[in-house]
């Protein structure tokens, strides 16, 4: 019976500070009015108006129905840095959605698309799978009867 308790306790405990541990940094509300057609809809705002916690603590989560759903999301770092996320319309036709961006653990989506340059080409990747490869490097033609016009 002790045992019992102790688990309850602990589960309660977790659950507890993990509530308390995620700091609220800003709510977004992003209305939308026009018909979308099912389509995801670009969002971005710019991060460093609002913080300047770096990206690897930043956690996205939409308020759904009193329900937190983490949105992955990504960020630019140009000039200033930006967060872009999708507006999934298909899976929500709500046309008024609340974001909360807080200080936390990031979800990391299944199949992440990354690119990779080298001197020889640029791939574009999804996970461990390559799905395309531009190369890049300078070739030179192989039929000398063909006059390079570059």
């Amino acid at each position: 019976m002790t045992n019992c308790i102790k688990f309850i306790l602990t589960v309660i405990f977790t659950f507890f500070y993990a509530e308390v541990s995620a700091q609220k940094i800003a709510t977004f509300e992003v209305v939308i009015n026009y018909e979308t057609a099912g389509l995801d809809i670009p969002v971005s705002v710019d991060l460093d108006k609002v913080t300047f916690l770096p990206d690897s603590v930043l956690l996205l989560t939409e308020i759904t129905g009193g329900r937190l759903i983490q949105v992955p999301y990504q960020i630019e770092s140009k000039d200033s840095r930006k967060l872009y996320w999708l507006l999934k319309t298909a899976e929500n036709t709500a046309k008024k959605r609340i974001f909360e961006l807080s200080k936390g653990m990031p979800v990391i989506p299944a199949g992440h698309i990354k690119t990779t340059t080298t001197d020889s080409a640029l791939t574009i990747s999804a996970g461990s799978k390559d799905l395309l490869r531009f190369n890049i490097y300078d070739h030179k033609l192989t039929f000398p009867q063909i006059k390079d016009t570059l």
